[in-house]
């Protein structure tokens, strides 16, 4: 198979990418502007002769119909930074919907007939009681990055039914593991790189959700794909346990040895004013097709700040 990913320099862009990479025969193309990229994940991946990278903005729909004509679309590219649209509200539509869009109108002119979306828990909108199944209702998300997803979302389904190209869309949890570019545990990490004696933490660390390791994820999307049987369909990834802020953060600094940082909590129950403090998510379509996690969530924290304390903490290795 020839995937063109694009947002290929970022943390769930490069892992796919190296994943498919380690299957016989696949090609990758990959596109990035590097806005939030990492050059050094592509120069990691340019290694092996089956990868192509292509520096662009996958808004532009004419450039990207030079490029050699991929099997499947996977399209990553997106706002990374959730908060960062209290200071900017357009930014999750300049780079969520507005990318989706280029990448489906190159779909239907390449005649490229799959198209895989990066989705999120942040279409459910916010109730801690429910637990959300891929048909739970979506119409009141409260960021505009849920927005923005879902909205991309509906795209994807109307592509799909008119010009007949496979849609799949993945609803991830909170998704961890190497190279994380942003996120909890990379806020943390960073935080601690430029002080260890105090560890300020957004919220009152009651916050309390599902984080998955990226390598469960990859293997959720593959069974996916190997058994989706609609034209259009959702998939729920996530963890079937939880982990709290306070949880997080303790363990942070017990694996990097600093028993003496403080650790500050602000007063509200959330980290800022669109987030969500607390969901569930199902992933029962994927469980019924055979999938397992090898890491609950607690597991997946922890190996994630061990697979990323290196990078920023080289002294405390």
């Amino acid at each position: 198979m020839k995937y063109l990913i694009t947002g290929c320099a970022g943390f769930l862009g490069s892992n796919i990418a190296e994943y498919l990479l380690k299957q016989s025969d696949n090609k990758i193309i990959g596109i990035d502007n590097y806005l939030n990229g990492k050059r050094e994940f592509v120069e990691a991946l340019s290694r092996n002769q089956n990868f192509d990278f292509f520096e662009l903005d996958c808004r532009n729909t004419e450039e990207l119909l030079t490029l050699p004509k991929p099997d499947c679309i996977i399209h990553l590219a997106a706002n990374s930074d959730i908060a960062a649209a209290m200071s900017n509200p357009l930014i999750d539509y300049d780079l969520g919907i507005a990318t989706t869009q280029a990448m489906l109108e190159y779909a239907r002119r390449q005649e490229v007939k799959h198209f895989v979306f990066s989705s999120g828990s942040g279409v459910y909108g916010e109730k801690p009681e429910a637990t959300f199944f891929e048909d739970s209702f979506v119409g009141k998300p409260t960021s505009t990055y849920g927005a923005t997803k879902l909205a991309s979302e509906a795209l994807i389904s109307a592509y799909s039914s008119m010009f007949d190209i496979k849609g799949t869309v993945f609803r991830f949890s909170n998704l961890v593991g190497p190279r994380q570019t942003h996120g909890v545990i990379h806020d943390f990490l960073l935080k601690l790189k430029a002080n260890q004696e105090v560890l300020e933490v957004l919220g009152n660390g009651t916050q309390y959700k599902p984080y998955i390791h990226v390598s469960d994820a990859l293997s959720g999307i593959e069974i996916a794909l190997l058994n989706q049987k609609s034209m259009y369909e959702v998939f729920n990834v996530s963890n079937n346990s939880s982990t709290s802020v306070t949880t997080i953060a303790e363990m942070v600094l017990s694996e990097l040895g600093f028993s003496k940082t403080e650790i500050l909590y602000e007063k509200s129950d959330r980290g800022w004013k669109a987030d969500i403090p607390k969901y569930t998510m199902s992933s029962k379509k994927l469980f019924d097709f055979g999938w397992k996690i090898r890491h609950n969530s607690n597991e997946a924290v922890k190996m994630t700040i061990q697979e990323n304390k290196n990078l920023l903490f080289s002294s405390v290795a």
